[in-house]
């Protein structure tokens, strides 16, 4: 799929900072060096680009297979991010992180639990 999804964390209504060295802990051992940016993460015939991760964000785009959709769901959740798929309502993984959104992007956003429902709530979008 090829589409951008941002991550980023939220406090007060507010972009924070941090988060970045927690989803380097759940995607280090699946990201494969490249000569150049993006990134790229590996898992289960699955793989995408990321962009920023050394950051307090980062951006996933050119998802191509289904085993990678749990696995940016453990980083998110690990860095406290919210999903934002461009062109759709924000997705969050718990009241706490709905009630940090910014005016407007709490509009319509979503609750999930997994990389299943990730998945589908952007592909139901």
């Amino acid at each position: 799929m090829s589409f951008d999804i941002h991550f980023q964390r939220f406090e007060d209504g507010d972009a924070a900072t941090g988060g970045g060295d927690e989803a380097r802990r759940v995607l280090g051992p699946y990201l494969r060096p490249t000569a150049l940016t993006p990134e790229r993460i590996e898992r289960d015939g699955s793989s995408a680009e990321i962009y920023g991760l050394e950051g307090d964000s980062m951006m996933v785009t050119r998802i191509e297979g289904d085993g990678l959709w749990d696995l940016l769901v453990d980083a998110a959740r690990a860095a406290q991010w919210a999903v934002m798929p461009v062109g759709y309502p924000a997705i969050v993984f718990s009241q706490a992180m709905l009630d940090a959104l910014p005016e407007g992007l709490d509009e319509d956003a979503v609750i999930i639990a997994s990389g299943d429902e990730l998945r589908e709530t952007i592909l139901a979008g």
